[in-house]
C-alpha cells in the first residue's frame, strides 16, 4: 500500500501542451518449437508513460526537490496522485528511471523565480471496465462503481 501523496502545495495538473500519456508495452512474445510464437502478457499490471510538464514557483521547485531526493528516496518510492486525464481518480506513480533523466528543470524568467519541470512517470492504469458511465440532469457525465 502506497502512503505518500504528491504535495498539495504544488500543481496537481500538467500543462496540457507537451503532455503525452502512452500504454507501456506489455506483451512478451515467447517462441514456440513449432509454428508461430505465442504472445502473453508481460505483467499483470499494465502501466501507462507519463511525460508532462508543471509550472513551478522557485519556493515549488524547492518543495518538489525535497520530496524528490528526501521523501522519494531520490524518486524510487510510489507515491498517490491524480490521473492524468482522469482528474478525480488517484493512482499510484513513480518517476520513470529507464531515460537516465526523470525530471528536468528549466528557467521561465531571468529572474529565476519561475521554472518549467519537466516529469517522466510510469502510472497504473485504470481499469474502466469496473466503471459504468451515467448521465446526470446537467449533462455531465460521471464514473460510478458498477456493483458486482
Amino acid at each position: 500500500m502506497v502512503d505518500i501523496t504528491f504535495p498539495s502545495s504544488l500543481p496537481q495538473t500538467f500543462l496540457v501542451a507537451g503532455l503525452s500519456v502512452s500504454e507501456r508495452p506489455n506483451v512478451v512474445h515467447q517462441p514456440m518449437g513449432v509454428g508461430t510464437a505465442k504472445r502473453r502478457p508481460a505483467d499483470t499490471v499494465n502501466e501507462l508513460k507519463v511525460h508532462g510538464t508543471l509550472f513551478m514557483s522557485r519556493e515549488q521547485l524547492e518543495v518538489f526537490e525535497t520530496f524528490y531526493f528526501e521523501t522519494l528516496d531520490y524518486g524510487v518510492a510510489k507515491f498517490l496522485w491524480s490521473h492524468p486525464h482522469l482528474l478525480s481518480f488517484e493512482v499510484t506513480a513513480y518517476f520513470d528511471q529507464s531515460g537516465g533523466k526523470p525530471y528536468t528543470v528549466v528557467p521561465v524568467d531571468t529572474m529565476g523565480n519561475n521554472y518549467q519541470v519537466s516529469l517522466e512517470l510510469l502510472t497504473s492504469q485504470i481499469d474502466l471496465s469496473r466503471f459504468t458511465l451515467y448521465m446526470k440532469p446537467n449533462l455531465v457525465m460521471l464514473p460510478t462503481l458498477r456493483m458486482m
